[in-house]
């Protein structure tokens, strides 16, 4: 009996002490508590502000509006970072990220060639095992990148009709409009500018920008417009569908004219030389609730209300880009696997240089980027690792894209 309840009174302390610890490793964690946000904005010895600095001129009012909102009680815009949230060239020697600036002008932003870490630790919370592997990618060439997504303004003025289910705005994103689609605004924008287009749209049919019906059941046709409610995928009447291959390269940075991103190009630029789950620092909840790396940065489930918001007024990264990580879910020039891209480029673990990814496949539907601002979606998907599947045929009013443009010519150096 004795000896019992020493063991029970053993077991308790330990468990008293176990705790105790867990409680100080919370408290000083700096993704756990209010300290490790605070400290966050703090300024760091030797540390630059310029690109937060350069922001702020550029924008003018917009810069103040947006610091002067009330989002800023729960943290400032992260500038500058801790050391251990940017990418680490001491431990990365062979994998050099550039100097991170915002190279931007009439609404491009000039990204340079250079290596990162993709795909997301183990620890991070809601992570993909399947499909974000760590591996370490260099691109070898630069790309011109829209600071923004898709305007409806923008998709009008390349001679399209804005699909009516969209709310009007001219700085509002254009959605309601489907992978074959987009690359159509992008073939369009080539031509216009005196570039081969990137695309082979010869096999579609249908009408670009016609947009949804009305549905009784109202959620039906707003996740997926592509086919008659009640049956088994049968196209709606008018559907812009290709039923060939629509790339016109295997690698699509190898096209100059306008495209869409490769999985690799997406990840490079939302990262903008960062390592955590956003480029203003990690996510406490990854839920509904308000998450303060995301309140400067994003229109998501916390703040938006449930509706997408004008384009470029939220904070940009350090490349000068907006958007990335909210608003609207973005198409990406990526074949859906379910895998890794290590796995897609059959190189498991890497290192990986200038992945393409998987070949087109109908049946896979694209990779996209699922940052959105659809209220019933949680934060967890506006990380800079989340990307899952998407359809190509299908239209809905959370997806719209953002066009890139190869700048120059993907090197044969796979030492730089």
């Amino acid at each position: 009996m004795l000896v019992n309840a020493l063991e029970r009174n053993t077991m308790k302390t330990r468990l008293f002490i176990l705790f105790t610890l867990l409680l100080l490793a919370c408290g000083t964690s700096p993704q756990g508590g209010a300290e490790g946000v605070d400290s966050a904005s703090d300024s760091l010895p030797g540390t630059t502000t310029d690109s937060l600095t350069a922001h702020d001129t550029a924008t003018g009012d917009k810069a103040d509006s947006s610091r002067d909102s009330d989002t800023d009680t729960l943290a400032d815009y992260r500038y500058p970072f801790r050391p251990d949230e940017l990418f680490d060239t001491d431990t990365n020697a062979d994998c050099v990220h550039p100097v991170v600036k915002a190279d931007c002008a009439d609404g491009w932003c000039t990204i340079p060639p250079g290596c990162f870490i993709a795909g997301s630790p183990w620890h991070e919370i809601v992570r993909s095992v399947w499909t974000e592997n760590e591996v370490q990618i260099t691109l070898t060439y630069s790309f011109a990148m829209a600071a923004t997504e898709v305007t409806q303004k923008q998709w009008r003025d390349a001679g399209f009709q804005v699909p009516h289910n969209n709310t009007p705005g001219d700085n509002l994103p254009v959605l309601w409009v489907n992978w074959y689609e987009a690359a159509a605004w992008c073939n369009a924008m080539s031509l216009k500018e005196g570039l081969e287009p990137c695309y082979d749209l010869s096999s579609c049919t249908g009408d670009i920008g016609t947009g949804c019906p009305v549905s009784d059941s109202s959620d039906y046709y707003r996740w997926g417009c592509a086919w008659v409610q009640g049956t088994l995928r049968q196209y709606l009447p008018g559907l812009f569908f290709c039923s060939g291959n629509p790339r016109r390269y295997e690698k699509p940075y190898e096209c100059r004219g306008y495209r869409m991103p490769t999985q690799a190009e997406s990840e490079y630029t939302t990262r903008a030389g960062t390592r955590t789950m956003t480029y203003n620092g990690p996510l406490r909840y990854a839920t509904h609730q308000a998450e303060p790396a995301l309140e400067p940065i994003a229109w998501y489930c916390a703040n938006s209300g449930g509706v997408a918001h004008e384009v470029g007024t939220k904070r940009p990264n350090g490349f000068g880009l907006y958007d990335l990580l909210g608003n609207a879910s973005e198409f990406l020039d990526a074949q859906n696997t379910e895998n890794s891209i290590d796995d897609d480029e059959g190189k498991p673990g890497g290192p990986l240089v200038d992945p393409a990814g998987a070949p087109y496949n109908l049946e896979y539907g694209p990779r996209g980027r699922r940052d959105t601002f659809v209220d019933l979606i949680p934060s967890g998907w506006n990380r800079a690792a989340s990307m899952g599947r998407l359809d190509y045929e299908a239209r809905g009013a959370m997806t719209s894209f953002r066009p890139v443009r190869t700048l120059s010519t993907p090197s044969t150096d796979t030492n730089m």
